[in-house]
């Protein structure tokens, strides 16, 4: 019966109860397929010499494999692992003796048993590695069958202990390689990703040692640094009082950004990381001061647009405040009352304009313009404003935590102006009680806007869709302009239905943050 592993057939009778370790183990080492080494043709020579035998050898049994890692006389480097004595050797705790081979059934069929060089003696003692696990074997076979003295016998154990030494150095020096190794490029990326690397007193913050690009970076030698204090670098007290104020133990590494001075007193900064070990600090730094000074720049010039965009909204602010005032004198020097509500209209919709502009410069973003907060105001103005002695307008708003962009705000905030302005205007006419509800929710990606009334109800024969009056023109045109889709009902008053899509900001101003 034979168990497969990576496409390698083995007998089942041949494996470890722990293979997987075992050739874990094994494979620690790094000892398969390596060159010749004298300590291990010295060590079977002796082996030899002590047993009294025509061969000796040491080998490693692999997953499929007998690997020869040192014999004498010179044999094969391997050979099959169900076909080799060291494969049953390894089941055995220890060792394992047989006085003569061509009597066992085992190896009887062996090639080299039946035939030259006709092998009758073989005594191997197990390899274990530092976890237990028979790795190989060192091993003795002769011509005629024989028998070990006692002597012998623990001698070829002795050396067997000294191969496993010998293995074990290696494993040791080859971990020790690949920290090194690791050890190096950590030294790299830490050289490459670091200006300075400083041992200082945690006490008096004494600088006791300095590496990197000193000179290139503060301007002194690096021997003036040693014994001046880090936080006489600083240009003001501030790292000082960070430091005396962090607790290791507690707070875990410092990293922060200081402002420090060179040699010559030019400012600059730098960014220090700190580890305490051994009532050592181990500082790193890294010198931003580019970056700094790009920073700087951008915040100067965001401040320069923030002053012309104030400048601009003020200029905007007064325009419409002029173009209502004009309005408002047409409305006074007409006596026809429909040029009157057409002037009325145009100055309630320039309020409404008015009103999201104010909106977007206190809150300062116009890619997330919150409308509750303006939409109650403007409702309730409108109703307010087509309240009367013998007629009250009632409102009631509910409003998500909805954010647009200016560019779909400002719509919005026209078409609910149009349609509620629309309602006050029709929708209670003959009646002393009247009530206007706005509703906005986000659903997914999804904004629906409803304004709704108790009033009469829409005419079945008024379509809003192909009306030519201005309200619903300036409603259908700038539905079109936010991809939405209208839907009206008729029962129990009207009811104006709006869906759209939530867009990402678009145009420059929509994405410009003020504060």
């Amino acid at each position: 019966m034979a168990t497969e592993d990576k496409n390698v057939t083995v007998d089942k009778h041949l494996l470890t109860p722990h293979e997987r370790e075992r050739l874990q183990a094994l494979q620690s080492y790094d000892i398969l397929d390596t060159p010749e080494e004298p300590e291990f043709d010295a060590l079977v020579k002796l082996a030899s010499q002590i047993c009294g035998t025509e061969i000796s050898q040491i080998n490693f049994v692999d997953r499929d494999r007998q690997w020869n890692k040192a014999t004498n006389p010179p044999t094969p480097k391997e050979m099959p692992r169900g076909g080799s004595f060291c494969s049953y050797t390894i089941l055995e705790d220890e060792w394992m003796v047989v006085e003569n081979v061509s009597e066992d059934d085992r190896f009887q069929e062996f090639p080299f048993v039946k035939e030259d060089p006709q092998v009758r003696f073989y005594a191997g003692v197990n390899l274990k590695s530092e976890e237990g696990y028979n790795v190989g074997t060192i091993c003795v076979l002769g011509f005629e069958s024989k028998r070990l003295e006692d002597w012998q016998l623990e001698s070829l154990k002795t050396l067997a202990r000294e191969v496993e030494g010998r293995l074990e150095l290696r494993r040791n020096q080859h971990e020790l390689e690949e920290k090194n190794k690791e050890l190096e490029r950590k030294t790299t990326f830490l050289e490459n990703s670091t200006d300075l690397v400083m041992m200082v007193d945690p006490t008096t913050y004494t600088i006791s040692s300095v590496s990197g690009r000193v000179h290139e970076t503060l301007s002194y030698p690096s021997e003036e640094l040693h014994g001046m204090p880090l936080t006489d670098l600083a240009g003001d007290d501030k790292l000082r009082e960070a430091l005396d104020g962090w607790n290791p133990g507690k707070d875990g590494e410092f990293e922060n950004e200081f402002q420090f001075l060179d040699k010559s007193g030019k400012a600059g900064w730098l960014r220090l990381h700190i580890n305490e070990k051994k009532n050592k600090l181990y500082v790193t730094a890294r010198d931003i001061t580019r970056r700094k000074r790009q920073e700087q720049q951008i915040e100067s010039s965001l401040e320069e647009k923030k002053i012309l965009l104030a400048e601009i909204h003020h200029r905007v602010k007064n325009n419409l405040a002029i173009i209502s005032g004009m309005l408002q004198l047409e409305l006074y020097q007409t006596e026809s009352e429909e040029t009157q509500k057409i002037i009325g209209n145009s100055q309630m919709r320039i309020q409404s304009m008015a009103e999201v502009h104010e909106l977007l410069y206190q809150t300062g973003d116009f890619s997330n313009v919150p409308l509750h907060t303006f939409v109650d105001k403007l409702v309730k103005n409108i109703t307010r404003l087509y309240s009367t002695e013998n007629r009250e307008i009632s409102v009631e708003v509910e409003v998500s935590d909805v954010k647009l962009n200016v560019n779909q705000a400002i719509p919005a905030a026209i078409i609910i102006n149009e349609l509620v302005t629309n309602a006050c205007k029709h929708a209670f006419e003959d009646r002393e009680h009247g009530q206007v509800k706005v509703t906005i929710r986000e659903t997914g990606n999804r904004i629906s806007l409803a304004v709704s009334d108790n009033g009469g109800g829409l005419p079945t024969d008024i379509d809003p869709a192909s009306q030519e009056s201005i309200g619903f023109s300036l409603v259908n045109e700038l539905t079109r302009q936010l991809e939405a889709e209208l839907e009206v009902e008729r029962e129990d008053g009207t009811a104006f239905i709006i869906s759209f899509p939530i867009r990402e900001s678009k145009g420059s101003s929509s994405s410009l943050q003020l504060t």
